[in-house]
């Protein structure tokens, strides 16, 4: 039977279902599945979008999350959670669901006020260095970011650390 609509919660089910019958199969698929991709696909305001040697890239989540949507900050609705030392799929989860404090808690100070928040261009005019270093970086997993839509975003802390364990 074809379904004319499925909801975030069906979709979950069968990434999840997937995952457990082929863990190593779903993980090769999601985080090694990703494509170079054009200008025009790259900027489709739900489609999820990254960079890799700073061309656009997009992969099946993206595409699945430019299906059900983003939320106001353009984040999918749908989102993974990596185990970074076997780099394997652990689970599909709904990212609407990941507790709002943890999310606050990473992007504030302890002040309340919002941390400041920098571009990959920011961060690479800031200490003259190319953006691709600090791509680099980031793909390297040196360098902490967030991701809004399919830009980086990287926090005055992350970039302190960073330099801290360079020199």
């Amino acid at each position: 039977m074809i379904k004319r609509s499925v909801t975030i919660d069906e979709m979950l089910d069968v990434l999840n279902r997937a995952l457990r019958k082929d863990r190593e199969t779903m993980s090769q698929l999601f985080l090694d599945g990703k494509f170079y991709c054009n200008d025009d696909l790259a900027d489709d305001p739900t489609i999820q979008c990254g960079s890799r040697d700073g061309r656009a890239t997009v992969g099946p989540l993206g595409i699945i999350n430019g299906f059900l949507g983003v939320d106001d900050s353009n984040y999918g609705a749908i989102s993974m959670q990596v185990d970074l030392d076997s780099g394997a799929i652990v689970k599909f989860y709904r990212t609407d669901q990941v507790q709002k404090q943890s999310r606050g808690n990473s992007l504030h100070k302890a002040s309340n006020e919002p941390a400041r928040l920098m571009s990959t261009s920011e961060v690479a005019a800031r200490f003259r260095v190319s953006r691709l270093t600090v791509i680099r970086a980031i793909q390297k997993g040196d360098l902490p970011v967030y991701r809004v839509g399919r830009r980086y975003r990287i926090s005055e802390q992350a970039i302190n650390e960073w330099i801290s364990s360079a020199g």
